[in-house]
């Protein structure tokens, strides 16, 4: 059978048909080792020539496709034939028709740093998370993100990205697992994207709050925050502390100031938001990562590979790299089980690598972050029950209490987790007050309150001021405080500095406010005069100013005066003396000033959203003294004509005064108009003016 396999195609043909015959005639079935057919494989053939279809069959090979550009096949023929079917004349080549896969997406050394391709195994790549960018947008064109939302709050049509910082960042938190490009820790994440930054890569807090305030409306689950300032706000903290109760994790960057430390920057440094820390990939923290006792924890941040706008990629280095890999691990966390922000700030820092001095330190927080521990990190335990108690309070929180008067205030004691029982009062105060409550005690039943009222009865001996009063309770082992203050009001301290001077039938006074109003403000002056000392009697009373002109005197004679200020609980001591005669003699003619206004760039161009600085020199006219303690107003006019800001301040002893004239990005472009008008004593009023130009 192998020479006439091998050697006589024709031969074999009727061997085969008799061998059919057989079967058909008689009903046998061959061996089982008859029916093996020999492997094939399948190969690429070219030719010299047109394709050659006898050529394949000859060698016992089966034609899958011609093509019809190239004079080639695809066949699948008997592994033996494949060196015949090579030296056969019209054959050009024979090449094994190889496998060809789809490329797989890089995963940048970051993400696999902190082990997220462990977590994907197990099918958690963070589906469904909403998880905000707030940034300079998202790119929503990029083939490698999907963008699920957002907002714009700097005056922008939308949310798109035109700066690239912020696209950078959600590739690292979810760039897609696809075929081109990267992946990032959480893939199939709910990016939103949150422009607060504009195209130069800046803000304002207000842009910051508003949208935190859009993720508490919008079910926003991770906020990643990749910006800082040194500036604290109190607004800023309010927002993160109510977005944080809201159940929202907050991540944000540690800053890049160092290696100093005490450095972490806000909003990482408040205590609701996962401060992040940048670590390189041999785990050591970068030079320019913040250090400080707020710092949580770290991730990689030198050298990220990641989405970018345009389309593109990009390597950047910073903590606004290591924020979104924490962000998006915090994904990972939520979506591996329910967990309060307390409860993910816990877990990222008890499942970290561990870096640094054991345990917590300033450098590197609880160490560099590890997205597969802490997806597998139990959670914690149930809290336990919660401890009956109350609370204390106070109302209303200050009083103002005239020397010699009383006042009175409510004390209330409210249940906490169910506690009920007698709680006793007592107070504290001033030494010399007298404090009573009514009652000493108070019952309180579970989930309800119960009130004493206060009386605080201040001595007639008592200073002006504020002073604090407090109202404890105990109850066995409980004890808490409440506590008001008592603003102590009396009469005005004596007025100072009184001056007298004489003019042509009158004079001029002036005075400085007393040192203390005695807790009350001061509603008039009252102004004494007569032509022997310490005689003087009530000759006017004024408002609350600090000048006076008499002009009910006679040239030559000599006055005294003194002044005393009132308010609603009394007149003070009288100011010291003054004296002053009148006289014909005419007063100096005033001098003249010279107003120059400059701004800060000798050519006048700005761009809008910077900042114009201007300066105001005052000198004297004549002999080119600068002069100090001038009063200037400045005011700023639009192209328009109208004004757009004014401003005021003092010559310093250099003669100037430097005011900051903050443009917007909406500004209109045009001429801007700068006039500085200058008053000062002795010399007439003048004024200056300048232009510069917004483009």
């Amino acid at each position: 059978m192998g020479k006439i396999w091998k050697d006589s195609r024709r031969a074999t043909g009727l061997i085969l048909a008799a061998l059919v015959l057989v079967i058909i005639v008689s009903g046998f079935a061959l061996p089982a080792s008859a029916r093996v057919e020999e492997e094939k494989v399948s190969v690429i053939i070219g030719f010299k020539g047109d394709s050659d279809a006898d050529s394949v069959r000859e060698h016992r090979g089966q034609i899958v496709h011609t093509y019809e550009h190239i004079g080639a096949v695809a066949a699948s023929v008997p592994t033996s034939e494949i060196d015949n079917l090579k030296r056969d004349p019209n054959v050009a080549y024979v090449e094994s028709d190889a496998p060809v896969y789809a490329l797989a997406p890089s995963v940048p050394w970051g993400i696999a740093k902190i082990e997220a391709p462990t977590v994907w195994v197990g099918g958690n790549k963070g589906a469904g998370i909403k998880v905000a960018v707030l940034d300079t947008g998202i790119d929503t064109a990029h083939p490698d993100l999907r963008v699920a939302g957002g907002a714009t709050f700097v005056g922008t049509s939308t949310y798109n990205d035109d700066h690239g910082h912020g696209t950078h960042c959600a590739g690292i938190i979810a760039a897609l697992d696809n075929d081109i490009g990267v992946v990032g820790v959480a893939p199939e994440a709910a990016l939103y994207a949150v422009k607060v930054l504009n195209s130069q890569g800046s803000g304002y807090i207000s842009n910051i709050i508003n949208g935190i305030e859009w993720c508490i409306n919008n079910g926003i689950q991770v906020i990643s925050m990749s910006f800082g300032t040194t500036s604290y706000s109190s607004a800023l903290n309010a927002e993160c502390d109510k977005a944080y109760n809201a159940g929202i994790v907050l991540v944000a960057s540690a800053g890049n100031s160092g290696p100093s430390s005490n450095t972490v920057g806000y909003p990482a440094r408040f205590s609701s938001v996962i401060a992040v820390g940048a670590t390189g990939s041999t785990d050591v923290i970068a030079s320019f990562s913040s250090r400080g006792a707020e710092l949580d924890v770290t991730a990689p941040g030198v050298s990220i590979y990641s989405t970018y706008w345009g389309s593109r990629y990009a390597t950047m280095s910073g903590t606004s790299m290591a924020c979104p890999h924490a962000a998006g691990t915090a994904a990972l966390v939520l979506k591996s089980a329910t967990h309060t922000p307390a409860q993910v700030q816990s877990i990222l820092s008890s499942t970290a690598v561990d870096l640094g001095s054991a345990g917590f330190d300033p450098t590197y927080g609880y160490g560099r972050i590890n997205a597969s521990a802490a997806t597998a990190s139990a959670p914690p335990p149930p809290p336990p029950p919660p401890t009956p108690d109350f609370a204390m309070s106070a109302s209303p929180s200050s009083l103002s209490i005239p020397a010699g008067s009383s006042r009175t205030f409510t004390a209330t004691v409210a249940s906490v987790n169910g506690f009920s029982g007698t709680v006793g009062l007592t107070t504290s105060a001033p030494a010399g007050w007298t404090v009573t409550r009514n009652p000493i005690a108070v019952t309180v039943a579970a989930g309800g309150t119960a009130t004493s009222t206060v009386t605080v009865a201040v001595p007639s001996t008592a200073s002006a001021g504020a002073n604090p009063v407090a109202v404890a309770g105990t109850s066995g082992s409980l004890s808490h405080s409440a506590s008001i203050t008592v603003n102590v009001q009396t009469a005005p301290s004596a007025p100072r500095n009184l001056a007298a001077t004489p003019g042509n039938s009158q004079v001029s006074l002036s005075w400085s406010a007393p040192l203390s109003n005695g807790g009350s403000a001061i509603s008039n002056y009252k102004v004494y005069r007569h032509t022997a000392a310490t005689a003087e009697t009530l000759l006017a009373t004024v408002g609350n100013v600090f000048a006076y002109t008499d002009i009910a005197v006679v040239n030559g004679v000599s006055y005294h005066y003194r002044v005393t200020a009132v308010n609603a609980i009394g007149e003070s001591p009288a100011s010291n003396e003054a004296l002053a005669t009148p006289t014909s003699t005419p007063p100096p003619s005033a001098k003249s000033v010279n107003v120059v206004v400059s701004t800060n760039r000798a050519e006048g161009y700005y761009r809008r959203g910077s900042t114009v600085g201007i300066t105001v020199t005052v000198t004297d006219s004549s002999t080119g003294t600068k002069l100090a303690g001038a009063s200037v107003t400045v005011t700023v006019y639009y192209p328009s004509g109208s004004v757009s800001a004014t401003g005021s301040g003092i010559t310093d002893s250099t003669g100037t005064v430097r005011f900051n004239y903050l443009t917007r990005y909406y500004s209109p472009r045009g001429t801007y108009r700068i006039t500085a008008a200058a008053s000062l004593a002795g010399y007439e009023d003048a004024t200056g003016q300048t232009t510069f130009r917004l483009t």
